[in-house]
Order: structure tokens, then C-alpha cells, then sequence
């Protein structure tokens, strides 16, 4: 019982930190035409000083190590397809962009997490998938409006997965998993208005999944 708790913690644990990196990447999307144009404008420049200095000397020398605190990709027309940096607070991240500037993937490493970030055309984050500091995985799916849907995650001592359906109010009507004896479970919430989710115990009793 206790594995189970916290099993159910560590979920909770891993929801926080995935919601904090994808309110970030949210932030970030916001920010982002400020700073393209001054981005473009660096990154054209140096892209012109490497070209004009391959030209002069009639081809580019290979380098052993590159030492950089942020790399920039941009394609044939300009526009930013990708970049490679730290954070301020000097967590690596990766993002790949499509052809209009849109971020459609992200990586990052924060603290104990790691997170992989798919968004749609619109930037919107559709699906999130991370590891906590155990080695405990879990995935988010959200809808058009960027609310998490689908809560999957494997956690604790026997790897229990666990599966939470969300509604558009944020809360749970349904949970389902398995038992740390493979025994299958399916409850619905005890109370719709409270999103509350009962989880069996191994006495055959419904406690609640959020303890």
C-alpha cells in the first residue's frame, strides 16, 4: 500500500514538473516574434561572415569542437528552423521549427526531468513526454485549447501504469490501471463535481488516487 502511495505521488510529482515546462514553452511562443527579427538579424550576419570567409579562402576547414552557448539553424530563405541552447538557468534545450518560424518539437532537460514537447501548426503543445528523477515515465496529450486530456504514467516500485481521462473543466471521471499484482482496475469518480478518482486498494477498498 505504501509503494502505491507513492506511486500516486511520484505521478503527481511528474504532472507538476510537465505542466511547468509546457506553461514555459506557452511563455516562450508568446515571446517569440519580439525576438525574431533581432534573431534573424544576428544570425543572418554571422551567417554571412562564415560564407564570406569560406569564399575568401576558396573552401570551410572542418573544426574538432565547436564551444557555444547557443547554435542557431536557419534554411536557404532565412527563416529560423532550429536552435540549441541553455536556459538562463543553463538547462539544455532543443527546438526544431517548421518553415513559417513555428516551434514543432522541443527537448529540454530540467532539473531531474527530462521532456520531449509536440506541438501542432500552431504551436499549440499536443503531446508531452518526460521522465522524472526515478526513471518514471509519463505522457500528456492535450486538446485544441492546450488542456491535458490523457494523463498516462508507470510509476513506482513495480511499474503500476495508471490512465486518467480529463474533461475541459480539468477534472478526472475515470482511472483505470493495474495492480502491483497485474490485477486490472477501472473506477469512476466518486464525485463528478470534485474530480475525484478512487483507485483500489489491495484489501478491495476505493481510495482516493490523489492521496
Amino acid at each position: 500500500m505504501a509503494g502505491s502511495r507513492r506511486s500516486r505521488r511520484a505521478a503527481v510529482d511528474m504532472t507538476s514538473e510537465t505542466r511547468n515546462l509546457y506553461l514555459e514553452h506557452r511563455i516562450e511562443r508568446l515571446e517569440l516574434s519580439c525576438r525574431r527579427s533581432r534573431r534573424f538579424a544576428a544570425t543572418a550576419a554571422l551567417a554571412l561572415a562564415v560564407v564570406a570567409t569560406g569564399a575568401w579562402t576558396g573552401h570551410l576547414e572542418p573544426v574538432d569542437e565547436l564551444v557555444a552557448r547557443k547554435i542557431t539553424l536557419i534554411d536557404a530563405e532565412g527563416v529560423v528552423r532550429g536552435e540549441w541552447t541553455c536556459s538562463a538557468q543553463d538547462e539544455p534545450m532543443l527546438r526544431m521549427r517548421n518553415d513559417a518560424g513555428v516551434q514543432r518539437i522541443g527537448i529540454g532537460v530540467k532539473r531531474d526531468t527530462a521532456l520531449v514537447l509536440l506541438t501542432d501548426l500552431e504551436g499549440r503543445s499536443r503531446l508531452a513526454l518526460s521522465t522524472d528523477a526515478g526513471g518514471n515515465p509519463q505522457g500528456l496529450w492535450f486538446d485544441h485549447a492546450e488542456r491535458p486530456r490523457i494523463h498516462l504514467t508507470v510509476a513506482g516500485a513495480g511499474g503500476d501504469p495508471n490512465l486518467r481521462l480529463t474533461d475541459a473543466r480539468g477534472l478526472t471521471p475515470v482511472g483505470m490501471g493495474l495492480m502491483p499484482d497485474g490485477t486490472p482496475w477501472l473506477r469512476p469518480s466518486r464525485d463528478h463535481q470534485g474530480g475525484t478518482w478512487g483507485r483500489p486498494t489491495e484489501g478491495g477498498e476505493t481510495r482516493d488516487a490523489r492521496d
